[in-house]
């Protein structure tokens, strides 16, 4: 499996913001998003290949018993089908104790993947409804918008209700923003509209406090 970084940090947005987690970043996206701030991870063959052993070995190095697969598009291999070896990378985690979180467009579903908390992040153009209603009907999950230059409050309702979410306290609005000073600016302006619509903000820790540093 190609993996960019391995990495232990403070889980920077979401449900579990401020827990110490370790990350695992792999190779990949086929979306390729303009305002990505992760745009190293792109490449299939970005990073280097690890095996299985390899990257648990990784992952152990670290005090604590949450891990984030992240990406690129961890779910997505080379050839659009699911990216070999990630179910198996699943079970291992599981089975040293690990609660897992992955970081996803919702672009694919299969139920063997084992996760705790499935945290999905759709793309305007990449949408794919039956995909994020499987999704959010097996996993734990939260949805996590990028407001407001990726998306509008009109949109993120269009797809709430095409969903049949009806609970506001698993949709989160992000701040549109890749340093310090741009998550400031627009912060208050994403927590009125949240107050308003009763979704959750959701700060970016990582951006407050390591201004986009990578590996943080």
């Amino acid at each position: 499996m190609r993996v960019v970084e391995v990495f232990y940090s403070l889980q920077g947005e979401g449900r579990f913001a401020g827990l110490p987690s370790v990350f695992i970043r792999l190779a990949g996206c086929p979306i390729r998003c303009r305002w990505c701030d992760t745009a190293y991870a792109w490449p299939w063959d970005a990073g280097v290949d690890m095996d299985l052993q390899g990257i648990t070995r990784q992952v152990s190095r670290w005090p604590c018993r949450y891990v984030v697969i992240t990406g690129g598009e961890p779910l997505i291999g080379e050839d659009g089908r699911l990216r070999d070896g990630i179910v198996g990378l699943t079970k291992a985690l599981k089975e040293m104790g690990y609660h897992i979180t992955i970081e996803t467009a919702g672009l694919l579903f299969d139920q063997a993947i084992q996760c705790d908390l499935m945290s999905i992040s759709p793309k305007p153009g990449h949408v794919d409804i039956a995909t994020i209603r499987a999704l959010v009907h097996r996993y734990s999950h939260q949805l996590k918008f990028l407001f407001p230059e990726v998306w509008q409050v009109e949109q993120i309702e269009e797809l709430l209700e095409a969903l049949g979410i009806v609970d506001p306290t698993g949709v989160m609005l992000m701040p549109f923003a890749s340093r310090r000073g741009e998550l400031l600016a627009v912060q208050q302006q994403v927590a009125e509209v949240c107050l308003e619509h009763g979704w959750m903000f959701c700060q970016r820790l990582h951006l407050l406090l390591w201004d986009g540093l990578r590996g943080r």
